[in-house]
Parts: C-alpha cells; structure tokens; sequence
C-alpha cells in the first residue's frame, strides 16, 4: 500500500490535506477512499474511515509507471493508449489535486475535492445532542454564550449549529422542534429529495417525505461526536428527545411555553406551560419524535438536521 499526498488549497478552507490510498498491483482497479474528519480533513487510512465518517470510494488512475510508454491506466485498472485528445499523458496522469475517473467517466480529469463536496451535498445529516437541556433552550444558549435575546426555536438553532462546529461536521443545522406556531415543516430552510443520515453514514430516511411518515430506517441515536446515547436502542423514557413535534413534523401545543419555561410539575391544564412533546431515541416509528409529553425540569437532548 503507497500513500500520495496532496496539498490543495481554496474553496474558502485554508488547507485540505488529501490522502490517496491504493494498490499498485497491475492490472487490478484502483481506489481512493475520502473520509470527512472533525478537523475538516479529508484522508484515507488503509482503506477504512472512522465509523462517525461520511465516506466516498472512487475508481482512480494510480500511477504512470504500471503502463508502458504511450499508455496510461485508466481508473478500471486497465493500460489503455494515452487519448490524444486529452490533457493526461503517461507521465503526468491529471493535474495535481485530481484523479482519472474509471468507469463510465473512464479516462476523464475530476477534483477530488470537488467529488467529495457533490458527495456530501447528497446527503443530509441528522444528530442527537451529547448535551442535555431542560425545557428553557434560551436560557441554555445564552450559557452557552450563543446569545441572549433569542426565541426558543432559534436558541434550539443555535445550539444545534454550535455542536456541529465543535464537531467540525459542515452545513448549518436546524432543530427539530416546533412551539405551537412554527415547525419543520414550515420552518426548516431545507426540505432535502436525498437521504438523511447519521454521523456515522447509517440512513434513516430516503427524503424529507419519508422522514416525516412516522417510520425510520434507524432509529436516531448517533451524536454529533459520532457516539450513541441508546447503544441498547430501548424505547422508554429513560430514552426521551425534546421535540414539540407531531409524527408528521407538525406542531403540538405541548412545547415548554415555547422553549422558555424549566418548571415542574407537569398537568393538564393548569400547569400546560411546563409540559412539552418528547420523542424516543429507541424509537423507529412516530415515537421517534412523538412518544410522550414531559416536565420542562428534565434536561434531554434535542434531535438537530442539517439544511
């Protein structure tokens, strides 16, 4: 196993250090596995990313010297007659900072940091916090010196954005959350026709659609740190996500006095405002984000999706 490393620089990052990783056995295909890290690195290790990773495998060109003169080694791993009407040659293959696609792209020039941006713009990622708040997300936000002033859902917002940053996960994020007048549905920014996924590249929806039909692929369970708050995926309270949120990503009229209120205890009606919607993360059905209404003491995590 030969690694190459590029230096690649703009696109608005300061530094993308760029790891190949492929074998040099002729004449078997040859691949570059790109893994996103926290440190907005994209590398290869032997072939594997760490298992919180979104994760792309291409069909690349590895190296001049498998072909004789006058050929190169397209990305299926076969010598072919260097294409004259090409800027690869046998020497030089692509520009620094690019692969030569195999496939049904056979024999054409792509920036990997390009590729991998149309891979992860494919997707969505969906997390649950590894902090836990009580009812009063505003109040949580400013001590989290996100700012003061702010309404429930966008305190919720800001939460969710600033653990993605810590994370180093890319995008602007959005709570999963409603307070009786705004919800995902007529709130979120993005409403995605591709799949959602966790940290760690496992889907729990093909589309927005089928996020809100009250039924998931994987139950939401995964951090933005790539760790589980429910490894044994039990479906109790112990388990509880807040939400405020409907099945269908419409509102309840149960979300802690719009995200303002930590008081306890919880009736109907007279003490409604320190009541609030929780879903499961032990949930695959609507309980996922619709299980059962809670006191606002309680600190739980909230579920965060990315726009």
């Amino acid at each position: 196993m030969r690694y190459h490393r590029i230096r690649f620089t703009g696109y608005g990052l300061a530094l993308i250090l760029i790891e190949l990783a492929f074998s040099l056995a002729t004449p078997v295909s040859a691949e570059v596995v790109l893994c996103e890290s926290f440190l907005r690195t994209i590398k290869a290790r032997e072939g594997t990313c760490k298992r919180w990773e979104s994760q792309i495998v291409l069909p690349v060109s590895n190296a001049s010297t498998e072909c004789v003169t006058g050929e190169l080694l397209d990305g299926d791993g076969n010598c072919i007659p260097t294409p004259v009407d090409t800027d690869t040659n046998a020497a030089s293959l692509c520009a620094e900072g690019e692969v030569l696609l195999g496939g049904s792209e056979g024999g054409k020039c792509s920036n990997i940091f390009e590729l991998f941006q149309t891979f992860l713009e494919s997707r969505k990622t969906v997390f649950v916090t590894s902090l836990r708040f009580t009812g009063d997300l505003v109040t949580a936000a400013d001590d989290l010196g996100l700012g003061n002033g702010l309404s429930g859902l966008a305190a919720g917002d800001a939460i969710c954005n600033h653990l993605a940053q810590e994370a180093g996960l890319s995008g602007t994020y959005m709570a999963w959350l409603s307070d009786g007048t705004e919800d995902p549905n007529s709130r979120f920014a993005t409403q995605a026709t591709f799949p959602y996924v966790m940290t760690n590249g496992d889907k729990i929806a093909d589309n927005y659609t089928d996020l809100a039909d009250a039924s998931l692929d994987q139950r939401i369970h995964i951090t933005e740190t790539g760790t589980s708050v429910n490894p044994s995926g039990t479906d109790n309270p112990v388990d509880k996500v807040r939400t405020g949120t409907r099945r269908d990503g419409s509102s309840t009229s149960s979300a802690c006095n719009a995200w303002t209120s930590s008081g306890s205890p919880c009736s109907f009606p007279d003490q409604i405002a320190n009541c609030g919607v929780v879903g499961s993360t032990g949930a695959l059905h609507s309980g996922w984000t619709e299980r059962a209404t809670w006191v606002c003491s309680s600190e739980l995590p909230i579920y965060c999706v990315q726009q």
